[in-house]
């Protein structure tokens, strides 16, 4: 009584604020977290508590008052592990640095720095290769396994350095990781003897896999292992299987129709895109494959049905927006401006949503604004070289001379941009220089 504040007479166990039964997965089922309750979350996130579940007449304001008094601000650190990871799964980014802390900080959860791996894999930054690299030898296989697992896809020599130290790791979990993602490197990259740690780590890949054959995720998961070193073919066999096995799920008629795209077979590729939009017509998955391969079929009427689907279901979607702008850049100016810009605000970190915007704010006649908008995308990305290219045009042909000079000779100054585009956008600025004399 003391503790819970509620009399032993209401029947109130240790699992009742401490394990809630909530839905979770297509299930009603006992919260694992084990934490106490939480009001303050259902206040800042619509996450369900324990304490409303039963005190279902009170909001959640008048929950959080009474645990507050009851216990103190116990609920400030879990808020703000709530806030991060809130943030990451929206692609809101602007507390990275915090992100990248919490993930090399040992004394914080390990779950919580594996969850916050995962979702930083959808950071575009290229910064993220050094806080993966450190944090691959820390002490939980759990933490090392999400870094391999995040790893996968940035393709460089000191990753394929610490995924090949994974992939002999004593633990299965972080080999299965580390094999997935070096799955995804060109074969030239490996030396023979580290060919041959990464053929038997296959090997045991695909033998971890199949220990169900009965379940479709294993197939769905060989298929995507098959997909990654480009063994199209038996993508798509393992792909059918998991949809034999269950015939209600997506996934695997979605990424059989990328297979079949990328082999050429456009018709077949339509048909699984078809049946998953037939399961589930809302998917954004499906609808913007299905609209993006009717695009490139130039069935644009269609294209954009199926896009705007998919936007709809799924905000978050740059790149819906960035082709239903291309389709409409046809026949609707404001449709192009209107996509353009949702793409570039979507994702601002993409310099090519940018270009865009901004190319087509210019061809409608909105230079000052085309300007500034490329201005706004080379701050964040000073190493763009079609940026440059693009906003120096502009001004040139507005007769602002002494600013395409200037731009050209900054973008001379750039170290990470190759040197022969260094050195002709240096050879322009001198002949601007010149004709200018």
């Amino acid at each position: 009584t003391a503790h819970s504040h509620h009399k032993v007479k209401d029947t109130i166990t240790c699992i009742s604020c401490h394990m809630p039964e909530t839905e979770f997965a297509r299930m009603t089922r006992s919260d694992h977290s084990m934490r106490p309750p939480m009001p303050a979350a259902t206040i800042e996130f619509g996450s369900p508590n324990a304490c409303n579940s039963c005190h279902d007449d009170k909001d959640a304001q008048w929950a959080d008052e009474q645990v507050t008094k009851w216990h103190g601000n116990y609920q400030d650190k879990t808020l703000g592990y709530a806030r991060l990871i809130h943030q990451g799964r929206t692609g809101n980014f602007k507390h990275a640095d915090r992100m990248f802390t919490m993930i090399n900080n040992p004394e914080a959860d390990f779950i919580f720095r594996s969850s916050m791996i995962r979702i930083l894999m959808n950071y575009p930054g290229e910064e993220k290769e050094k806080f993966l690299l450190k944090v691959m030898g820390d002490e939980s296989p759990l933490v090392r396994a999400s870094a391999a697992e995040a790893l996968q896809y940035i393709i460089t020599k000191n990753s394929k350095a610490a995924l090949l130290k994974a992939a002999r790791d004593s633990y299965r979990v972080v080999r299965m990781r580390a094999s997935f993602g070096l799955a995804l490197f060109p074969e030239e990259m490996f030396s023979p003897e580290e060919l041959k740690i990464v053929e038997y780590n296959y090997k045991e890949y695909e033998e971890f896999l199949m220990t169900r054959p009965d379940s479709w995720s294993a197939h769905y998961n060989l298929g995507n292992f098959y997909h990654g070193r480009g063994l199209y073919r038996q993508a798509i066999t393992s792909y059918d299987k998991a949809s034999e096995l269950d015939k209600e799920v997506i996934s695997p008629l979605v990424n059989a129709s990328l297979a079949y795209s990328i082999l050429g077979d456009d018709a077949r590729a339509e048909s699984k895109l078809m049946k998953a939009i037939e399961l589930e017509p809302g998917n954004p998955a499906a609808n913007l494959n299905y609209g993006l391969l009717l695009g490139q079929l130039q069935r644009f009427d269609e294209a954009k049905f199926y896009l705007k689907n998919a936007l709809d279901n799924d905000t978050t979607l740059a790149v819906a927006a960035y082709n239903l702008a291309v389709i409409a850049s046809r026949s609707s100016p404001p449709d192009a401006l209107k996509y353009g810009s949702l793409a570039y605000e979507i994702d601002p970190e993409n310099p090519k949503y940018g270009y865009t915007y901004a190319f087509y704010l210019n061809q409608y006649g909105q230079t000052r604004n085309a300007i500034s908008t490329m201005k706004e995308v080379l701050v964040q990305h000073p190493d763009y070289i079609d940026g440059y290219l693009f906003l120096g045009d502009m001004y040139e042909k507005n007769n602002n001379v002494k600013s395409a000079i200037d731009l050209y000779e900054k973008a001379a100054t750039v170290e990470s941009i190759p040197e022969q585009y260094r050195r002709n956008v240096q050879i322009r600025a001198n002949m601007l220089k010149r004709q200018a004399h």
